[in-house]
């Protein structure tokens, strides 16, 4: 078994350090990661979701801490062995991207692609979070730019609800 230690933002030089490095490992060896994020790119967050679903019966991930925003996600969809512990907590909120306001007037703009893009992630999330159990006030709190602080227990119950549906 090989171990890794993930600390910090997912971008591009955090997760490509770390894929490169898994990488190395040969595959027939397990891998553990100790994971703690702010959060960060949802994009680098769907290419690690995507490397550890590839072959996830050999990852275990071991949250200890903050797991937030998108590292919260990663965890709500990964198919490997989460394990929660008691001092872990996130923060949950809605994804956002800057844009050109000037061109979202324009259909055809990156900045309109990319404000529906947002729309449909934050649209996906909060569905995960309404069968996460989260209740319509705390529903509402997150369409109006809030954050919602989850402890350990909430965590668990959260990913227990949603991997239990999605097996």
């Amino acid at each position: 078994m090989k171990t890794f230690i993930f600390d910090g933002e997912l971008d591009n030089d955090n997760v490509k350090g770390l894929i490169t490095e898994m990488d190395k490992v040969p595959s027939e060896e397990n891998i553990v990661i100790y994971f703690t994020s702010p959060g960060g790119s949802g994009f680098y967050a769907n290419i690690l979701v995507d490397y550890i679903n590839r072959n996830s019966e050999r990852f275990e991930i071991y949250c200890l801490w903050q797991v937030s925003s998108f590292a919260f996600d990663i965890i709500l969809r990964v198919k490997c062995k989460v394990v929660i512990s008691e001092e872990a907590f996130a923060t949950v909120h809605l994804f956002s991207n800057t844009l050109e306001v000037r061109e979202l007037e324009n259909p055809l703009s990156v900045s309109t692609y990319l404000k529906k893009d947002a729309d449909t992630i934050n649209k996906k999330l909060l569905e995960r979070m309404r069968l996460g159990g989260f209740t319509k006030d705390e529903l509402k709190l997150l369409k109006n730019g809030g954050d919602i602080l989850c402890d350990s227990i909430r965590m668990k119950h959260i990913m227990s609800i949603l991997k239990g549906e999605n097996e």
